[in-house]
C-alpha cells in the first residue's frame, strides 16, 4: 500500500519540524541572544560556535576566505580571533551559512537543492551588499534573512521523500511549475517559508521580507531585491525584466546603473568565493556551472580591428610621451576586447622585484583584485607568476601537465582558469608580468595566444622607447 502524501501547509511544517532542520532556528535564536547585548563579547560567540568542533573548522574556513581576510599569509586560527577581525555579526552570517548547509546536505543532495543553496548563499552576499551600498553600514541581519528566504524550498527538496523525486521528474518538462508544486504540495513555496520563519522565530526582517511585499523598510527591500535579482540572473540573464530590476535597484541606492551593474558583479563572484571556502565541491561545481551558463551568451571574441587600433594608439601614445599608466591601461584594453580576454591585469614589480601587484585590471570580478593581487615571486615561493618572472617568457598556465600551475594564493584570488601571462621587461630588466585569463572558459584559442604575445612584444617596445624618451 503506498505511502500517504503530504499535503497542505501545516502537515509540511510538521514534516520540516521532526527533522535536523529545527536546530537552525535554535542556532539562530542562541546566536541572536549573544550577539543582540551591547556588553557581548568575543568569547561568548566564541563559546556558542565552539560546541560543535566538526562545524568550527568550516567556520575558520569560511572566514580566511579572501573576502574576508583579504591578508592571507595571516591566517585567522582562532574563532575569538575570527569575531574580533570580522565582528560578532559577520561571524554570525558565517556560523549560520555553515549550519544551513550541514543540515541540508548530504552526499547524494538533489540538484534542486543545490541550486537552492547556491542561490541562497547569491542572494546573502547580494543584499549584504545593497544595504552596505545604501546605508553605508554592514548588516548581517540582511544576510540571514536573505540566506533563508527560500528555506521553505531547501526543506522540502532535503525532506521531501518520494515526493520531491516525482515533483522534480515533473518540473523538468514544466516552464511554469507554480501550479504544479502548488497541486502537489497543497500550498506554495513561499507560505513554507513563511510559516517557518513564524514558527522557529527566525528573525523579524525574514518576516517582514517573506510577508510584506510593499514594504519601505530598507533592510527588508534589500532582501527581496537580492532574491529576485539571484532568481533573473539564473533563468532571464538577458530579459528585459532584469535589466528593469537593476535600473529600480539603481534608484533604491541612489546610484547610476553602471555602478549596480559592477556592484552585482563583484557579490556574484565574493558568492563563487564563499561557496568554495564552505568546502562542498557539489556546491561550487553547481556555482560555477550555473556563472558559465549565465555568461556563455557575452563571451568575448577577437577583434582584429581594434587590436590593429590599439596598436597604432601605443606608436601616437610614444610620440606624445605619455605617463607610463596611460600606456599599461592601453595595453590592457587592447588585451581585453581586442585579444578577446575576459580578464587582465597589468601587475608592477616591487622596489625588490620579490613580488608583483596589479596596477590595471578589466573585466568582470576583477574590481578588487588591485588590492588582493600582490603575489611573490621568489624561488622560495614558487607559482604560475613566478616561473613566468623567473623564465622571463611567455607562460601557459593550466593548459597542459607541463604549464605552469598557479600556487594556493594565486587559485584564492584567481580561481583555477586557463590563463596565460608574460612578462614586462625594458632595458634588459623585470618591469611587472602582464595576465589575462577567459575566466574559467573554454581554452585559449591558437589566435589569442599569438595575438596576446605579439601584443606583448609591442607593449615592451614601447615602454622602452618611451623611458629612452626621458
Amino acid at each position: 500500500m503506498a505511502a500517504e502524501k503530504t499535503h497542505g501547509r501545516e502537515r509540511w511544517l510538521n514534516v520540516f519540524s521532526e527533522t535536523e532542520l529545527p536546530v537552525l532556528g535554535g542556532v539562530i535564536q542562541e546566536l541572536e541572544a549573544v550577539t543582540g547585548k551591547s556588553n557581548s563579547t568575543a568569547m561568548q560567540l566564541a563559546d556558542v560556535i565552539l560546541k560543535d568542533p566538526s562545524l568550527t573548522s568550516r567556520v575558520l574556513k569560511v572566514a580566511n576566505c579572501v573576502i574576508y581576510n583579504p591578508t592571507i599569509n595571516n591566517p585567522i586560527t582562532t574563532i575569538s580571533r575570527a569575531v574580533v577581525q570580522l565582528g560578532l555579526a559577520g561571524v554570525k552570517s558565517i556560523y549560520t551559512s555553515v549550519v544551513l548547509i550541514d543540515k541540508l546536505l548530504s552526499n547524494q543532495s538533489p540538484p534542486y537543492l543545490l541550486d537552492g543553496i547556491v542561490h541562497a548563499i547569491n542572494a546573502a552576499v547580494q543584499s549584504r551588499n545593497l544595504m552596505q551600498k545604501v546605508s553605508g553600514k554592514v548588516n548581517e541581519e540582511v544576510f540571514i534573512a536573505a540566506l533563508l528566504y527560500r528555506l521553505g524550498e531547501l526543506a522540502f527538496w532535503c525532506f521531501g521523500g518520494e515526493q520531491a523525486v516525482q515533483l522534480s521528474l515533473a518540473l523538468e518538462d514544466k516552464d511554469s511549475p507554480d501550479k504544479l508544486i502548488e497541486r502537489e504540495l497543497g500550498t506554495n513555496f513561499h507560505a513554507l517559508s513563511s510559516g517557518l520563519a513564524e514558527r522557529w522565530e527566525l528573525g523579524s526582517v525574514l518576516k517582514e521580507a517573506l510577508n510584506k511585499p510593499n514594504t519601505s523598510d530598507p533592510a527588508v527591500k534589500c532582501v527581496q531585491f537580492a532574491d529576485r535579482l539571484c532568481e533573473l540572473q539564473r533563468q532571464a540573464p538577458d530579459s528585459q525584466a532584469l535589466d528593469k530590476l537593476i535600473e529600480d535597484i539603481a534608484d533604491f541606492c541612489k546610484a547610476d546603473t553602471k555602478e549596480i551593474k559592477d556592484l552585482i558583479e563583484q557579490g556574484s563572484a565574493e558568492a563563487n568565493s564563499e561557496l568554495k571556502a564552505l568546502g562542498v565541491d557539489q556546491l561550487h561545481e553547481r556555482a560555477k556551472q550555473a556563472q558559465l551558463k549565465k555568461e556563455n551568451s557575452s563571451a568575448l571574441k577577437p577583434n582584429p580591428q581594434f587590436q590593429l587600433n590599439m596598436l597604432r594608439d601605443l606608436d601616437v601614445l610614444v610620440k606624445d610621451k605619455c605617463d607610463i599608466n596611460t600606456l599599461f591601461h592601453t595595453v590592457a584594453e587592447g588585451i581585453h576586447l581586442g585579444v578577446g580576454l575576459e580578464r587582465v591585469a597589468i601587475l608592477l614589480c616591487d622596489a625588490n622585484r620579490s613580488k608583483v601587484q596589479a596596477k590595471h585590471a578589466l573585466g568582470k570580478g576583477t574590481e578588487t583584485w588591485r588590492k588582493q593581487l600582490l603575489i611573490p615571486i621568489t624561488n622560495d615561493q614558487p607559482g604560475a607568476f613566478q616561473q613566468c618572472a623567473v623564465k622571463r617568457q611567455h607562460t601557459i598556465i593550466g593548459e597542459a601537465p607541463d604549464s605552469a600551475s598557479f600556487n594556493e594564493l594565486e587559485q584564492q584570488i584567481l580561481g583555477n582558469p586557463l590563463a596565460q601571462a608574460a612578462p614586462i621587461i625594458a632595458n634588459k630588466r623585470l618591469v611587472g608580468l602582464i595576465y589575462a585569463d577567459r575566466a574559467g572558459r573554454e581554452s585559449l584559442t591558437e589566435e589569442q595566444r599569438s595575438a596576446f604575445c605579439y601584443i606583448v612584444q609591442q607593449a615592451n617596445a614601447s615602454l622602452e622607447q618611451l623611458i629612452r624618451s626621458r
